[in-house]
């Protein structure tokens, strides 16, 4: 696995690849998107580390990394762009369309509601992992990778199940500066020895006293197990104060 710094927009090219196609080869080329990376607005990747489960591990243990992952449905609905007319028929953009997607997924009620405590506005930033485990991000100002500007994030409301439909849980979320994809994308493509598909999915953590605590007491115990399976999280954590 490279350094992060070294291997932005750097597309390996094979014998048989055909320059231009879009398809193979030496074009950065996004597959369909299979997760989502949020991280904390603002948040830059450090170009000296090689970008790999370790790092990985390390931002999503402090928060500053949230995997959504399964996608099933991906749907594109993003604003066209506003174009006037002038009197001598000429014609000009006065706005761009922003990008906006809806991803659904069927992972269940726990995801529903993990997905549901992402709902905010301008928190965060988002990369793209496509099923090849490629990703897609921009470009920070000291040229590093980061995520997309974030806007609205907006947990959908469930969607039950019927006889010829699973139950789907939804995200809805749109990019707010459309030239860091149009002009300043960065092409993660993906490296040997690190799969970014297979980085464990946001959930939620239920946590609970092993002890009751009394007023006299210097340390707590807590359990921190998976809401979703019970399994536990990092094992048991012990407080002092």
């Amino acid at each position: 696995m490279g350094i992060l710094n070294n291997i932005i927009n750097l597309v390996a090219c094979g014998g048989s690849a055909v320059l231009g196609t879009g398809t193979k080869g030496c074009v950065p080329y996004l597959k369909k998107t299979k997760d989502l990376w949020f991280v904390v607005k603002g948040f830059v990747f450090d170009g000296t580390r090689a970008l790999d489960k370790t790092y990985t591990d390390e931002l999503q243990a402090s928060g500053k990394l949230i995997v959504v992952n399964g996608i099933r449905t991906f749907t594109d609905n993003s604003g066209e762009d506003q174009i006037e007319t002038l009197e001598d028929g000429t014609e000009q953009v006065t706005t761009l369309g922003l990008y906006k997607f809806l991803v659904q997924f069927t992972n269940g009620l726990y995801f529903h509601a993990a997905l549901n405590s992402l709902s905010s506005f301008s928190q965060y930033d988002v990369l793209f992992v496509d099923t090849a485990g490629n990703i897609l991000g921009t470009e920070a100002p000291n040229g590093s990778l980061k995520g997309f500007s974030v806007g609205m994030i907006q947990g959908q409301k469930l969607t039950f199940a019927t006889d010829t439909a699973a139950q789907r849980e939804g995200l809805a979320f749109q990019l707010t500066e459309r030239t860091e994809l149009d002009e300043s994308y960065v092409y993660i493509q993906k490296q040997t020895g690190f799969d970014p598909r297979v980085l464990e999915g946001v959930n939620q953590v239920v946590l609970s006293y092993v002890n009751a605590p009394s007023a006299t007491d210097t340390t707590l115990t807590i359990k921190a197990v998976s809401k979703q399976s019970g399994t536990p999280i990092g094992g048991i954590l012990i407080l002092t104060f």
